[in-house]
């Protein structure tokens, strides 16, 4: 008989394969401890006066929605929870995904961050961004603007 060896791997050295094994077989991104469990489809793209980008978080309380800019990157993260708490689940399909997410889109072109607007309706996160001329380094936190504000 050969000689039998451990093999030492850490999750994070196969996370490809990894992701694709859960994500095909069990329809979910491995969340590794300190990471964010999802992350939602959005649409980045720019106009000759503006950067646009539009988040879908249906199912998200905006209360949970945090946001930065910092330079041309744009976060974005909060938490989707599950929306009823069912004992002795027998899952038959499982798309919908739950918990933490974060996301960092590299913006095209650098925008002022007095002009961000933000809305939120029906699940759908729109974010209006100026572009600037001149490049200043900058971080500001930014709040979602109600129907009445």
């Amino acid at each position: 008989m050969g000689e039998s060896r451990l093999l030492e791997c850490s999750p994070t050295d196969n996370r490809d394969e990894l992701d694709f094994i859960f994500s095909n077989y069990f329809n979910r991104k491995l969340s590794l401890p300190g990471q964010a469990g999802w992350k939602p489809a959005a649409d980045l793209f720019d106009t000759p006066d503006e950067v646009v980008l539009v988040v879908d978080l249906s199912g998200v309380n905006r209360d949970s929605i945090k946001m930065t800019l910092e330079q041309n990157e744009f976060k974005i993260r909060g938490v989707r929870e599950d929306i009823e708490d069912f004992h002795g689940r027998n899952y038959h399909l499982m798309e919908i995904n739950y918990g933490p997410f974060e996301r960092t889109f590299e913006l095209p072109a650098r925008v002022d961050g007095d002009t961000v607007r933000v809305t939120y309706q029906e699940g759908i996160l729109l974010i209006r961004m100026k572009k600037k001329s001149m490049e200043q380094a900058s971080t500001i936190q930014i709040q979602i603007r109600g129907e009445h504000d």
